[in-house]
């Protein structure tokens, strides 16, 4: 039902990861907010711990950077916590750029993309 709610909602675009087709047991999520007409957030970058370091953020965060370009979005941020640097390894390796701690919570660095320059 959480899914189907986001799903309906025509500012958020959201991506699951399933890797058995039988079980449908998803291992990756990530959701893209539009939160202004060239501005974007993407939200919610999830990985089943188990299966961290097998390459799976990388596919669905390009997922949500194409959806963005699609969309007009040429301001492109996240938040991620500062001592998570798998996260911030992938987030790097995609072109985002540290624009430093987010003034709401320090443990938190805010990354972005300029997603109107080639990639």
């Amino acid at each position: 039902a959480q899914l189907d709610a986001l799903r309906a909602d025509p500012a958020i675009s959201a991506w699951s990861a399933y890797t058995d087709p039988v079980t449908r047991a998803a291992v990756g999520h990530v959701e893209l907010v539009r939160v202004a007409p060239r501005a974007g957030r993407i939200v919610r970058v999830l990985l089943d711990p188990r299966r961290r370091g097998e390459g799976l953020a990388r596919p669905l965060v390009a997922a949500a950077i194409a959806r963005a370009r699609a969309l007009g979005i040429t301001d492109l941020r996240l938040k991620v916590f500062a001592d998570n640097a798998a996260a911030i390894r992938a987030y790097r390796a995609l072109g985002f750029e540290d624009m430093g701690a987010d003034p709401g919570d320090p443990r938190v660095r805010v990354h972005a993309l300029r997603t109107d320059v080639a990639s």
